[in-house]
């Protein structure tokens, strides 16, 4: 079985998960999220995601 971390303060993420009785654990990060308008939303969010990992 695969572990997921969420790396989020959500509740909403987090409740969505137990909802669906997925593992996770939450470790939360410190990166940088703040978007770059000039790129596309999946470029942002791929750069988000990297960053976060």
């Amino acid at each position: 079985m695969y572990e997921l971390i969420l790396a989020s303060k959500s509740p909403i993420r987090k409740k969505m998960l137990e909802r669906e009785n997925i593992p996770f654990e939450v470790i939360v990060s410190d990166a940088d999220e703040t978007p770059d308008l000039s790129k596309s939303f999946g470029e942002q969010l791929k750069e988000i995601s990297m960053r976060k990992a």
